[in-house]
């Protein structure tokens, strides 16, 4: 089966800019991690989840080499692609500095958010679980974007496959967490027959619009982790039938090599705002313990 990412229609009108949201479909795990698992900590045989990224290195049209990952704590450091530099260690948000780098984060549940200034040829992968959502991962990444010359109104980002609110039960404590971080996170929750929920999604647009994107410039794709099982791994759909291990999936991008595509030189201008489709967040005003 060929790998089959959604991709963003908003990104995917940026001229030099590649991305995918990777899910299951495409690889060689099995079992429980059939079949794109790309978690070297997951369980599965190292050697399936190498070939799993090579797959997805090549479908984005770089060398795996050049397919950036680093360990996820679930925290709000940002981790720089230089070329020639340390490889980084644990982060959960990198920045690509170079074309030709693709930079990406593993998700199972919890929210990739993928970045990108056409302009400035800089692209950003976030790893926005609850707890990196309360530690600023976002707000940390718009930032170490903007001191690297790329502002927050030039900037473009999607935000893709995670657990849908309905699928999202928290508790007291859970909600307890974000209001002290910032009251306007309250939007975000939903009581209904006793059952208090948290729309992660949309709490990730939110921070977006906080941080100075138009709300033109973001995407939501819109699609429940939990509840498309054929597509994408879970983990709370994983925990709730007592399996001890799960997979999780990839999220990239890139802005391509300019010196391998001349015909993208000059071609850098960014797409009118009615050139650019999108679905806009709701309005301007992760699992809790484990996450993934």
């Amino acid at each position: 089966m060929a790998l089959r990412p959604l991709t963003s229609p908003l990104l995917a009108a940026l001229p030099g800019v590649r991305h995918g949201f990777f899910g299951r479909q495409g690889g060689v795990s099995t079992g429980v991690f059939a079949s794109l698992n790309v978690g070297l900590r997951s369980g599965d045989r190292p050697e399936r989840v190498r070939e799993n990224r090579r797959r997805i290195a090549a479908a984005l049209g770089v060398p795996l080499a050049r397919l950036h990952l680093v360990r996820q704590v679930h925290g709000a450091e940002v981790a720089l692609v230089e070329a020639g530099g340390p490889h980084p260690g644990e982060a959960d948000a990198l920045v690509a500095l170079r074309p030709g780098d693709a930079v990406a984060v593993t998700t199972a549940d919890c929210v990739p958010v993928l970045i990108a200034d056409p302009k400035g040829a800089r692209v950003a992968a976030v790893h926005a679980g609850w707890r990196g959502l309360v530690a600023g991962v976002i707000e940390r990444t718009i930032e170490t974007l903007e001191r690297l010359e790329s502002p927050p109104e030039r900037l473009y980002a999607a935000i893709g496959p995670c657990i849908a609110q309905a699928h999202y039960a928290v508790d007291a404590a859970f909600e307890a967490a974000f209001l002290s971080r910032d009251p306007r996170f309250e939007a975000c929750f939903a009581r209904a027959d006793g059952v208090l929920r948290f729309d992660l999604a949309e709490a990730a647009a939110r921070v977006l619009l906080w941080s100075g994107l138009s709300p033109s410039r973001i995407d939501r794709l819109m699609v429940d982790t939990f509840a498309s099982e054929e597509m994408f791994f879970s983990y709370r759909r994983s925990r709730a039938r007592g399996e001890a291990r799960f997979g999780v999936q990839l999220s990239a991008i890139l802005f391509a090599d300019l010196e391998q595509q001349p015909a993208l030189a000059g071609a850098l201008e960014e797409p009118g705002e009615d050139e650019a489709r999108h679905r806009q967040p709701q309005g301007v005003e992760e699992e809790g313990g484990g996450e993934h």
